[in-house]
């Protein structure tokens, strides 16, 4: 059940019972006549919880972000390369029979779009960074700098590393998972 809507709290405020009430962290700024709001709208329409998981993938243009994306919710590699991603394509998958929803936030490469995709790094989500490792190119840019601008907007995000295209035969970066632990501490 929900807690009692009645209970009185002396010098206290609702947005520091977030948790206990089962609601999202981001009310932490919210009034309490909107939180109680809230409560009463779940009574009267009887709330069902629905995990949802969002899934947010960062990167250079052309690393593999949409293949993996088509990958995860398609079952198969896409056969066809995909068009280069301008802004921000999103996709939804549901698993478990219905209960868990995956939605996945598929940002464009390019740095035109990096401002706005500031907007979207500030939730809560997993976090993932892929970029293709091919031997020569600039870590800094391709891996390192798309990690800081998730860790600028958000600094509390995890972020999972996802190195693209390894099965091509081509010669790989020596970036390794020690040095993205070293470098990216409690993050990784």
């Amino acid at each position: 059940g929900h807690p009692a809507l009645e209970v009185v709290f002396f010098n206290a405020h609702l947005h520091g019972c977030l948790e206990q009430l089962r609601l999202p962290p981001e009310l932490a700024e919210a009034e309490d006549e909107e939180i109680i709001d809230i409560l009463r709208q779940r009574i009267r329409q009887g709330s069902t919880r629905m995990p949802i998981v969002k899934v947010i993938l960062s990167g250079p243009g052309y690393a593999g972000k949409t293949c993996l994306v088509r990958t995860l919710t398609e079952g198969a590699f896409p056969v066809e390369d995909p068009e280069r991603t301008n802004g921000i394509d999103i996709c939804a998958m549901m698993v478990s029979e219905g209960r868990l929803e995956f939605v996945f936030y598929d940002f464009g490469g390019q740095p035109v779009y990096a401002s706005t995709h500031q907007l979207f790094l500030r939730s809560r989500a997993v976090f993932l960074v892929v970029w293709d490792a091919v031997e020569g190119r600039d870590e800094e840019t391709e891996v390192h700098g798309y990690a800081q601008d998730v860790l600028d907007a958000n600094p509390d995000a995890g972020l999972l590393f996802v190195i693209s295209k390894v099965d091509d035969g081509r010669p790989r970066s020596r970036l390794s998972e020690e040095q993205l632990r070293v470098r990216y501490g409690a993050n990784f």
